[in-house]
C-alpha cells in the first residue's frame, strides 16, 4: 500500500514519536511510505496519489488534512499525536500504539464523516471537529491573524490563557483584571 504520512512534528509533547519513526513503523508494516511535515511548504501532498493519507497529529492537523480531501475519495487513517485528540477520540484510536494502528490499516474498512460547511462574507468554509461564533470566535480570529502580537505560544497554558482572557476583555471593552478580581 503507498501511504502518505502528513506528520505535524509540534504536536503533542516530547515523547511523541518523530517522522523517521513513524516511517519506520509504516515501512516495517509493509508500506511504501512518503514523508511531507505539515508545517513545510508542501500544501499539496495529501492531494498526491496515495492508497491512503496517514495523518501525525492533533486535531489541528487532521481537520486541516481532512479539509484538504473532502472531494478525494482517498482514506484518512490518524494517529493521535496532540493534546486532546477529540477526533481520534471520536473514531477510537487513542490509546493504542501506532504498531498496532498501522498494521490495522489493511485489515481496517473505511466509514465515511461529515463536514460542517460555514457560508459567510469570507466564501465557503468546511469544518470538522467544531465551530465557533461571536465573542470567542472573533477573539480566536484576531489572534490567529496576528492582530495581537503579545498572544504567542507559551510552554505554560496558565500564561497563555492570561494572554488570551486580556484580548477578550479588550474586546469587549471592559478594564483588564488579574484572576482574583484586582485591576
Amino acid at each position: 500500500m503507498k501511504v502518505t504520512l502528513i506528520h505535524n512534528p509540534e504536536a503533542g509533547d516530547d515523547t511523541q514519536s518523530s517522522g523517521d519513526q513513524i516511517i519506520r513503523l509504516i515501512r516495517r508494516a509493509g508500506h511504501k511510505a512518503k514523508y511531507f511535515s505539515s508545517k513545510g511548504k508542501n500544501g499539496k501532498s495529501a492531494e498526491k496519489p496515495c492508497d491512503i493519507v496517514a495523518v501525525a497529529g492533533g486535531d489541528g492537523t487532521v481537520g486541516k488534512v481532512a479539509r484538504r480531501l473532502i472531494d478525494s475519495r482517498t482514506p484518512i487513517a490518524v494517529l493521535p499525536m496532540g493534546t486532546a485528540n477529540n477526533i481520534a477520540n471520536t473514531i477510537g484510536v487513542t490509546g493504542r500504539k501506532f504498531e498496532e494502528l498501522i498494521e490495522a490499516w489493511n485489515a481496517a474498512h473505511c466509514a465515511n464523516f461529515d463536514a460542517g460547511v460555514a457560508k459567510g462574507p469570507w466564501g465557503l468554509r468546511y469544518f470538522i471537529e467544531g465551530f465557533g461564533v461571536g465573542l470567542f470566535a472573533e477573539t480566536m480570529f484576531k489572534i490567529e491573524n496576528g492582530q495581537h502580537p503579545h498572544v504567542s505560544r507559551s510552554e505554560d497554558p496558565e500564561e497563555e490563557i492570561s494572554a488570551a482572557l486580556k484580548v477578550l476583555k479588550t474586546t469587549i471593552e471592559l478594564p483588564v483584571q488579574g484572576f482574583d478580581g484586582s485591576a
